[in-house]
Parts: structure tokens; sequence; C-alpha cells
């Protein structure tokens, strides 16, 4: 069993079932000090994290970091029934480490859920009796999560070099950048596994990878070109300069007018 799945320690653990007045969002999980474990097993919805939005559905497993903002977001009438499980990873001498240490991939989505649920159901049984075999039971979560995850790292040769080729299109020219739901069928993929390899690949999710093209493609226009600032909108892909304006500033703390001066010294 792999050390970092060994040594974990179960805090707390339950089945909820969401009401329409729930709400889970930053006021909250910015306070965690720990992971939280969060298997969705029946309802839909999303979830903002700070590697973007990420949909939910049925065997959607989400390890979330305490400290950090999510929102959930249950679509119209499919409240959430889940599991979760609040844990630390230990250091050698059996300290919890901090929730940032080298955790595992926020999300993954499981083909076939009810095994891990399994094991959560024994591990809260256990728990609620005060029995320390939930901390063995729970490890076996831990492991199951772990091999889904060590299944989706392993992309075939083809697929990791198509995404590797598509990362340089998008950077190359991020104003004729399809939809994510193109990319995937131009790779002849399923969008939810176009997506987990795509941010295996290269650590965002396709849709924050094409904000961080878009936005190095103006840097480099804004520098190094003449073109005005609509004309740099157009050709990183902002149908609307004034939005580009706006979002270019959110990133950058200034405007692109301001940044293109202070990078010519004029």
């Amino acid at each position: 069993m792999p050390a970092p799945v060994r040594d974990a320690r179960l805090a707390s653990i339950g089945l909820f079932r969401c009401q329409p007045w729930w709400r889970l969002d930053p006021s909250r999980t910015c306070r965690w000090r720990d992971l939280d474990l969060w298997l969705l097993l029946d309802g839909a919805g999303e979830v903002d994290t700070p590697e973007g939005v990420i949909a939910l559905a049925p065997g959607s497993c989400l390890v979330l970091r305490g400290g950090e903002p999510y929102r959930f977001r249950p679509a119209a009438g499919r409240w959430f029934r889940h599991w979760f499980a609040h844990f630390s990873f230990l250091d050698p001498a059996g300290r919890a480490l901090p929730p940032q240490a080298d955790p595992p991939p926020r999300h993954r989505r499981l083909d076939s859920h009810q095994l891990l649920a399994g094991l959560l159901e024994r591990a809260a049984e256990a728990h609620a009796a005060g029995d320390p075999a939930c901390q063995r039971w729970f490890a076996a979560a831990l492991l199951e999560v772990a091999r889904a995850d060590a299944q989706a790292g392993r992309p075939a040769v083809a697929e990791a070099g198509a995404i590797d080729a598509l990362m340089t299109q998008l950077r190359e020219d991020p104003a004729g950048a399809p939809t994510v739901a193109a990319m995937a069928a131009g790779l002849g993929l399923e969008a939810d596994r176009f997506t987990r390899l795509f941010r295996r690949r290269s650590g965002l999710s396709p849709r924050a990878f094409l904000v961080q093209a878009r936005l190095e493609r103006a840097r480099h226009l804004l520098r190094d070109s003449a073109l005005a600032v609509g004309e740099v909108a157009a050709a990183c892909g902002y149908a609307d300069p004034a939005f580009f304006c706006r979002h270019f500033t959110a990133h950058q703390g200034v405007s692109p007018g301001v940044w293109r001066r202070q990078r010519r010294g004029s």
C-alpha cells in the first residue's frame, strides 16, 4: 500500500443528502484545516474550484484542499446525496500535514463508484461505533481512489501527443480556438476524458489553459507589435474590446494600454 494512503488519519465521515437551503462555499471551505474526500451518489450540478468549473454527476469524486475556495451549485431539482470524509495525511512522525502538502488530484470520475461507496460506508459504521478499524477501512477507500487515479494517469502515447499538439496550437492561435466539446471530438475522445487528460498534461483545464494562452498572446502583441488595443483583442479571440480590457486588467492589474506603456518605457 502506498505510504500516502497508509499514513492517513480520518477525522469525520458521513452520508449527506442536501436540502434546498444547503450551501458549501468559500466562507466555509477556506476555514478547513484538512482534506475532504467527496463522492457524489445522486444528483448533478457544478463546483467552482481553483482549476476551473467541474461538472458533477454520480461517480464524481473530489479531494478538496482546506483553505481553498470552492462553491457547489446543485442543478435545479437535482440535490446532492454524497459521502464526505475529512482527513489528513501524516508525516513520518504521525503529525498532520497541511492540506496543500502534495495531495491527490482534485477530481476524478469513477465509472463504477460502488466499491468506494461501500468502503466509505464500512469506515463510517466503524467510526460511529468508536472502532479504530475505521482508519483501515478509510485507508482502503483512499487506495481505491489512488487506483482510479493511476489508471486515469496512463493516457495512450498517441492521445498525449495529440493533446501536446493541441496545446501548441492554442498558444499560437488562441483566436481560432474551438469549443471544448469540439476539441474533444477532434481527438475522438469523450468530453470528460479529454478534460481529465488535458488537465494532467497541462496542469489546467482546457478553458483555463485557453485564458492563459490568450493573455500570453495579448502580452506579446502589446509589447512587440503596433496593433491597436482593439486589434490585439481580436487577434486573441475577444469579440468585445471592452471585455478584453476588463479581463486583461483583472489578470494583470493594469489596463492593456498602461501595460504597453510600462513595457515600452514611455
